[in-house]
């Protein structure tokens, strides 16, 4: 949080598993998800990384298998999904 009382306002957010390991954790801009959100296997292993402008999936969202591979990616502009690939099927 950032300021006091009412006029605080939220600016990130960190969660944890239980077992006290990172969950997530992801910026705000005026009260908004806001550029890069991380999301982790309680491994420590990244899940999910996903991309935000003032409150609107914008840029490229990473999918990973618990072994860290990236197995898909989905393309959004300004909240609008354009594109998915997804690397888990045989070509």
């Amino acid at each position: 949080m950032k300021g006091k009382g009412e006029e605080a306002v939220k600016v990130m957010e960190k969660v944890q598993y239980p077992s006290g390991k990172l969950e997530y954790i992801g910026r705000f801009l005026n009260g908004v998800e806001h550029g890069e959100w991380v999301y982790f296997y309680e491994s420590g292993t990244k899940k999910f990384v996903e991309h935000w402008e003032n409150g609107v999936e914008h840029g490229i969202h990473y999918d990973y298998s618990p072994d860290g591979q990236v197995y898909r990616e989905v393309h959004f502009e300004r909240g609008r999904m354009v594109k998915e690939v997804d690397r888990s099927k045989p070509r």
